[in-house]
């Protein structure tokens, strides 16, 4: 709305918006409607994979994914940390909605032959653990590390996943609409499965580890919206509504 006071465009990147999550949520309700309004109110959305409709922009613009490009050959990594080529690597994803409480719950994973990723502040009481180190800031360097993605459902861990080749299960959470569209679209191009909270929690995932190349494979033959970069694409878009 302010750009539209302003008399400039307002152009929207993302596979989802805030009114697709809280009327779901929340249902139809004043405040929701006020998102709906500012929506409403934008030029054009350029719509990233893993998408809603986006409807309540005026028109829309599929572009490709876009991802951070990974700087860090996976062979370096894994030698700075001590990583032997035998091992497999797992990154555990819980992000900022999934506290303390939740990890309380997940069962001992002091696996031989696995290390298992997490971000910095995560405390975990097992020897096999590796931090990503505080105040990185290329962090998908870390994700195609690894050998598997076990995580809460997110675009950009989707995303920089997709970018390394790295199979994903990944789970639901409660409340966020967004992430069936997420777990769904990773299903059903068979480079990953959805698992449920639990079966994150109970480590029930940890038997399907021989058949990670079933996985693998199927990223060979991603449509070009997921192999090809779309950075190039939401430039040109930006370029000509401001020219």
């Amino acid at each position: 709305m302010v750009a539209q006071e302003l008399g400039i465009p307002a152009i929207g990147i993302s596979n989802f918006t805030w009114h697709y999550i809280y009327s779901n949520l929340l249902g139809e309700t004043e405040s929701v409607e006020l998102l709906a309004e500012a929506y409403r109110a934008g030029e054009n959305a350029l719509v990233l994979p893993f998408n809603e409709e986006m409807g309540l922009f005026r028109s829309r613009r599929k572009i490709n994914l876009v991802s951070r490009e990974i700087t860090k050959p996976k062979a370096s990594l894994r030698t700075k940390h001590g990583i032997p080529d035998s091992d497999l690597v797992v990154y555990l994803g819980l992000g900022k909605s999934l506290g303390s409480a939740f990890l309380r719950h997940l069962k001992d994973i002091d696996a031989p032959g696995i290390r298992f990723l997490v971000a910095s502040g995560i405390q975990l009481p097992h020897k096999n653990v590796i931090h990503i180190p505080d105040g990185e800031i290329e962090t998908q360097n870390y994700i195609a590390m690894c050998d598997l993605v076990v995580s809460k459902a997110g675009y950009s861990t989707a995303s920089e996943a997709i970018k390394a080749g790295v199979p994903m299960f990944i789970f639901r959470r409660a409340g966020y609409e967004e992430d069936k569209l997420i777990a769904g679209g990773v299903e059903s191009m068979g480079i990953g499965k959805e698992i449920f909270r639990e079966q994150f929690l109970n480590l029930e995932w940890i038997e399907e580890l021989d058949n990670l190349e079933q996985y693998r494979l199927k990223f060979d033959g991603l449509d070009s919206r997921f192999k090809d970069d779309g950075l190039t694409q939401a430039v040109d878009a930006i370029g000509e509504a401001v020219l």
